[in-house]
């Protein structure tokens, strides 16, 4: 088949960049600033615990924790951080730790500034390689696409390590372009920080290949130029072995039983398919997505068999289909599918992207557990794609105004017709008449909530909580919300259900805010616990809350309310306790309201 798009190569610009390039610039990362602003009223989350408390207790040399001996890096120590080889992340905490302490919302405001440092090489690869414009489009549809994702960027070791992963792979493809020392010295420093996310070598290899392709005529003198760099991805794949849960959180767990190993990927695939053709995410990735294919077939008809209206067909065909397919799970994965295997084949403009999302797909589709996070590393080279087709269909809508509108009378009502029909999505979903396009607002909105109520309960825990008070509260079993049961449910449902923390990484949390005298304890351990002991139950949002009332003798403590969730600790009464003698005041000093003093104990 004639390839219609060839690679050409862009000027990478001017040493001093024009006030243009600059507002630019600041458009397309201006939405970003909302990751750190909304980081300053947050509190650690889950995994968070353990970093801290590593943190406060890590008093060796720094260079320990660059060590892969556990024993000196201390990391099996605390939960979740034993499997992984992560010193550079860890040391950002440490580094955090030592200016802010406890205080949350330092640590998301700089690693906010991070991630959009890395947002800016996202930016910088695409201005380099396909044009201003694009890069433009790129950080926008990156953030449009993506923001229902965005609030998992909330976790101490997220946000800094894409911050190294992104600048690597900016460096490593630049490298690749011109062989200039600066992006060398870059990927020298960033090499072993950037290992903290696994999928990085595996990343650097596709675009390795994609580059390769758009050079293929030239391979000899490619390898020549690049075997320097080359040569550095043999430590990565070293440094990467250095974490044990590499293999044993992902497929690789399940030996050789070929249908176990089908049957995990099968169910990733379909999960992580319906989030990426569903939703917002869904209506901008697939009639973009798709709007490629069909505009190359167009440009095929009008060249081979002189169809010009093919170009005008393209258009409402590629809505009709991208939409229809949405209602039709799961054709609309199938269908991404085949859309991003064609234009890897035909486009070489797209498959430098293309080959990177592939690759990074194909990563988290063999790891163990479900995490919408994942989304975000193949998002930024989702973002690249759209940026580059929106550029390229936009052309249909230029030249049918440079055809149509040349008058006064029609430009006019053109202008206003082009205004309301993009203004209208958007005061659909702000008004809530769009709940499938409005729900990663509301979901962000939810989250940022609770976060904030669980914030003021864990401070309610370290300053007024007597000393050795036994905590309870709903086990992630029972609320039917461990990790693989959220990929059953909505993400509104998911963030008005999951735990900011579960008792375990709260219990890490409660040695880090030295209340290690406290106890959590399961719900259903209430009916055999000691009734001399004074107990409190924690319900961290309205669901908790809900079935906590049917359930449970309560008195309330203390509530901690927001617009769209709230949370509260009680004093768990024994039926007798509850009829026979009134409530007793609250730590704080607060007047206790009695609820469900009728109903039995669990």
């Amino acid at each position: 088949m004639k390839r219609i798009y060839r690679n050409h190569k862009q000027n990478p610009g001017a040493s001093s960049a024009p006030p243009s390039r600059l507002l630019l610039l600041a458009l397309a990362l201006l939405p970003f600033l909302s990751v750190p602003l909304i980081g300053t009223q947050l509190y650690f989350r889950h995994d968070d615990s353990a970093v801290i408390l590593w943190a406060k207790e890590f008093t060796s040399p720094f260079y320990h924790a660059v060590s892969p001996d556990p024993a000196v890096n201390g990391f099996d120590k605390y939960p979740g951080m034993g499997p992984y080889w992560r010193p550079f992340v860890y040391l950002y905490v440490k580094g955090l730790w030592n200016f802010f302490g406890l205080t949350a919302g330092p640590y998301y405001v700089v690693g906010g500034l991070l991630f959009m440092i890395a947002v800016y090489f996202l930016f910088r690869l695409a201005e380099q390689r396909w044009g201003l414009a694009t890069a433009v489009w790129s950080c926008l549809a990156l953030m449009a696409a993506f923001y229902g994702s965005m609030y998992n960027l909330y976790h101490l070791t997220i946000q800094v390590s894409f911050f190294y992963q992104i600048t690597l792979l900016y460096f490593f493809w630049a490298y690749l372009q011109n062989q200039r020392w600066p992006h060398l010295l870059g990927m020298l420093v960033f090499l072993a920080p950037a290992m903290s996310r696994q999928t990085t070598p595996v990343l650097m290899v596709a675009i390795l290949v994609a580059v390769l392709l758009e050079q293929r005529k030239q391979v000899l003198a490619f390898l020549r130029n690049n075997w320097l760099a080359l040569v550095l991805l043999l430590p990565s794949f070293y440094l990467i072995s250095l974490s044990p849960q590499t293999s044993e959180g992902s497929v690789l767990a399940e030996g050789a039983n070929v249908a176990a190993i089908i049957a995990f990927l099968r169910e990733r695939f379909f999960y992580y398919g319906g989030l990426l053709t569903s939703g917002i995410t869904g209506a901008l990735l697939l009639p973009l997505i798709g709007g490629g294919v069909l505009h190359h077939l167009a440009m095929l008809a009008k060249t081979k068999f002189h169809f010009d209206k093919a170009q005008w067909l393209w258009p409402p065909l590629t809505f009709i289909l991208a939409f229809g397919l949405m209602a039709l799970q799961p054709f609309a994965i199938y269908w991404f599918v085949f859309c991003c295997i064609y234009l890897f084949i035909i486009d070489d403009q797209l498959r430098l992207p293309i080959a990177w999302a592939g690759a990074s797909l194909i990563c988290f589709l063999s790891a163990k557990y479900y995490h919408n996070g994942y989304l975000l590393e193949a998002g930024f080279a989702l973002a690249l794609a759209m940026g580059v087709l929106i550029m390229r269909l936009s052309q249909p809508l230029v030249l049918m105004w440079q055809r149509f509108a040349v008058r006064p009378r029609v430009k006019i009502p053109a202008l206003a017709g082009g205004a309301a029909l993009l203004a209208a999505p958007f005061a659909l979903v702000l008004a809530g008449k769009t709940p499938a396009l409005a729900e990663p607002f509301e979901v962000v909105k939810i989250a940022f909530d609770s976060n904030q109520n669980f914030k003021e309960l864990m401070n309610y825990l370290r300053y007024e909580i007597p000393s050795n008070a036994a905590l309870y509260e709903f086990t992630e079993e029972e609320l039917g919300t461990t990790r693989f049961d959220r990929r059953h449910i909505s993400l509104r449902e998911r963030a008005r259900r999951v735990k900011i923390m579960n008792a375990e990484d709260k219990l890490v949390m409660l040695r880090a805010l030295d209340r290690s005298d406290l106890q959590i304890h399961p719900a259903a351990a209430w009916q055999a616990a000691d009734q001399t002991q004074e107990a409190y139950f924690l319900a961290c949002n309205n669901f908790e809350k809900e079935m906590a009332q049917q359930q449970f003798n309560l008195i309330v403590v203390k509530e901690f309310q927001r617009a769209t969730d709230s949370a509260a600790i009680y004093r768990l009464v024994r039926e007798a306790t509850a009829t026979a003698s009134p409530a007793a005041p609250s730590p704080g000093g607060e007047q206790p309201t009695e609820l469900n003093a009728s109903k039995p104990a669990l």
